[in-house]
């Protein structure tokens, strides 16, 4: 436990947490100041919203079908940056969430054979980053909704067939299908979001697994 003329600067000399070189403080009581660095949470946020799901199936002779989807709704996103201060709404703007977001799909299923296919929906919102070409600030700029497509296609082998392809999955997979560019986002790094899509383009794939 250290001393000191100044009651104040105790919870911080006697702190278990506290990272002090006492060794190039001769004389605590000469001290005029304490300086607490690190981070603090001065901030404060309020969201709310919806997250809705839904499916159903239908059996029918000609294969069994799914359709269904999930929504998510933010209603309200406010940021407070220092105690007391205003609120900020923030909702649908650059680094926070968008304010839509959903997947839906639609499968069939007959014997072995399956095939899905998902459309994939990210809403608009406001580019806020406020970056600089040659000089001139370019203004606030509204990013489009994306939205893409995938599908899958696969064959389940069932326990009736050969040996070596008895709970054998075969399946072709393809992600943005219909190849569709990322909306323009124009920021410091990159000039699309990588919080809320992707440069890849067209992604396809092959997968074979088997259950043992």
């Amino acid at each position: 436990t250290q001393a000191t003329y100044n009651p104040l600067y105790l919870p911080f000399l006697n702190s278990p947490t506290a990272s002090l070189n006492l060794d190039s403080i001769p004389n605590l009581c000469a001290l005029t100041a304490i300086l607490v660095g690190g981070q603090r949470n001065l901030g404060d946020q309020v969201q709310n919203g919806l997250d809705i799901s839904a499916a159903y199936d239908l059996a029918t002779r000609h294969g069994e079908f799914t359709v269904g989807g999930t929504l998510s709704k933010v209603l309200e996103l406010k940021k407070q940056l220092v105690p007391n201060g205003p609120l900020v709404n923030v909702k649908d703007t650059m680094a926070f969430q968008v304010g839509e977001r959903g997947r839906f799909n639609l499968g069939w299923q007959l014997r072995g054979f399956s095939a899905n296919a998902y459309l994939n929906y990210v809403g608009d919102y406001t580019n806020t980053t406020g970056i600089t070409v040659r000089g001139v600030a370019l203004a606030q700029q509204h990013v489009d909704s994306w939205k893409t497509v995938d599908a899958t296609f696969a064959y389940q082998f069932g326990d009736d067939a050969m040996l070596g392809a008895r709970n054998l999955r075969l399946s072709f997979n393809l992600q943005n299908a219909t190849d569709k560019e990322p909306p323009r986002v124009f920021n410091v790094q990159n000039v699309f979001d990588q919080a809320n899509a992707n440069p890849y383009g067209r992604i396809w794939g092959v997968e074979l697994s088997k259950k043992f």
